[in-house]
């Protein structure tokens, strides 16, 4: 379990128990935030998750080294679970990272009655290096940060990203839903 009782947080640096290729690089430490993404940007760790964005992958001013899935403002501290898992065996292992009803931040029981959520995963894998983002539920949260979320994943410059069709920075509600992002070349 990840974040409990805290909310707009990096975790620490999570080994993860195989490498992984993101946009040509080689990565063996991931961090995970609390607003519905990971990075493979270590200097992230442990500080501030930032939650106001209305900025469009790809973009420099978003989380650099990033995989989105769904990323908007959830507040743990409400409720909800953020844990990881490794399933499977080498060399076929996935590194996932769920969010299970997680709270959205203004949005949660206790400021307004109206209680959104979100149940989400990203799940990574060994030797493919493709990247799974399922989402079982995402609803929008329009009186804060504008409703603004996205799915996608951004390079280390934040010059070069791809989100999937209606799901860049914007207010948008999910059910049921998964993206798969391939890489390019010989895995």
């Amino acid at each position: 379990p990840l974040f409990i009782g805290t909310d707009d947080i990096w975790s620490g640096i999570v080994n993860l128990p195989f490498n992984f290729c993101f946009y040509g690089n080689t990565y063996s430490q991931i961090v995970v935030g609390a607003n519905g993404l990971i990075s493979f940007d270590m200097t992230y760790a442990n500080a501030f998750c930032p939650w106001q964005f209305t900025e469009t992958v790809p973009d420099a001013n978003l989380p650099l080294n990033s995989i989105f899935g769904a990323y908007h403002d959830l507040d743990p501290s409400m409720g909800g679970d953020i844990n990881y898992a490794i399933l499977g065996t080498a060399p076929c292992r996935t590194f996932v990272v769920n969010y299970n009803n997680v709270p959205h931040y203004s949005c949660d029981c206790s400021i307004f009655g109206d209680c959104n959520t979100t149940t989400q995963q990203i799940v990574i894998y060994e030797t493919t290096n493709i990247i799974d983002v399922y989402v079982l539920n995402k609803e929008t949260c329009g009186s804060w940060n504008s409703g603004n979320a996205v799915i996608g994943i951004q390079d280390a410059t934040g010059a070069n990203g791809l989100t999937p069709p209606g799901r860049n920075t914007g207010p948008w509600t999910a059910s049921n839903e998964a993206w798969r992002f391939t890489p390019d070349g010989i895995p």
